[in-house]
């Protein structure tokens, strides 16, 4: 009995010291006082893979376009404070967006996760589309959340390694939609497999109407328009911008894993606001993806 008060409390106190001390780098924001509790809890009993070796990973949640605030610091918050209680990665926040230019800085870091960050570009840090090609293809990671994918819109190259190009959210975060679990075996998409085959989710959820081809990627996650409210969506925003403004094939994946040369990509366009972040499914989604880019699943 005397041990396990001890593990308690010392859980107790890491996870005070964590709620005292985290928080988005790029602003110095906390989440919201009432949500700190729930997301301490939901952070401490993920259980993911154990690391084959220590993990260094660059978080960056600079935004030069939209700025995804609730997404920033509600995501920042959650990487930082689950590589702190699990030991399954060290977080260094990134502000500076030339540096990811820098092929040796990039060098020290086993996975580079872009949360929620917008219209990241070669022409705001030239260079970026051979470091990051390369450093992918030289065996390393990138995990992209929801408008981390927002972005390089001035480079094909990356456009077509990390898997699309961002145009619009016919599926607004103010709504409720359907979605299927297409590959509930893979260990990314674990969290979700006590919700079966398909679920719903509060979200905002973009599109991708070129770039993205499910040839060249693992399709996880994608919008399922057997759901009338759900279809409705995608026949308003065609309505409302024209023919070519969704995709022919009405092929809409929301989370994705793939290869480039000996590294690994993560995507999902889940985690717009926080909610997303309070979802004990989508968190953990998102941690399994940065695993996966790390290879520790």
């Amino acid at each position: 009995m005397g041990m396990h008060k001890t593990i308690a409390a010392g859980l107790s106190a890491l996870l005070a010291t964590a709620a005292a001390v985290v928080r988005g780098d790029h602003s110095g924001e906390q989440v919201d006082p009432a949500d700190v509790g729930p997301m301490n809890q939901f952070v401490a009993e993920w259980r993911g893979a154990v690391p084959a070796s220590p993990r260094r990973v660059l978080l960056f949640s600079e935004c030069f376009g939209y700025n995804h605030r609730d997404g920033r610091r509600y995501g920042d918050y959650a990487f930082t404070l689950a590589g702190k209680l699990s030991g399954a990665w060290q977080v260094f926040h990134e502000r500076n967006v030339t540096r990811l230019a820098d092929k040796d800085y990039l060098a020290g870091f086993d996975a580079v996760v872009f949360n929620n960050s917008t219209d990241v570009s070669e022409a705001k840090a030239p260079g970026l589309t051979d470091a990051l090609m390369a450093y992918v293809k030289g065996g390393k990671g990138v995990a992209l959340i929801h408008s981390g994918l927002d972005a390089f819109k001035d480079s094909d190259r990356l456009m077509a390694m990390f898997g699309g190009l961002f145009r619009g959210h016919p599926w607004h975060y103010e709504g409720t939609w359907k979605f299927k679990n297409e590959d509930v075996a893979h260990p990314v998409n674990a969290a979700f497999r006590g919700s079966g085959t398909s679920f719903s989710k509060q979200d905002e959820i973009y599109q991708f109407p070129t770039y993205f081809d499910r040839k060249t990627c693992n399709v996880l996650i994608s919008i399922d328009l057997s759901d009338p409210a759900t279809k409705a969506a995608e026949d308003r925003w065609s309505r409302n911008f024209g023919p070519g403004s969704t995709r022919s094939d009405h092929d809409y994946a929301v989370s994705w894993v793939k290869t480039s040369g000996k590294g690994r990509i993560f995507y999902t366009s889940f985690g717009h606001g926080k909610s997303a972040f309070l979802d004990r499914e989508r968190l953990y989604h998102m941690f399994a993806g940065l695993q996966y880019v790390l290879g520790d699943i």
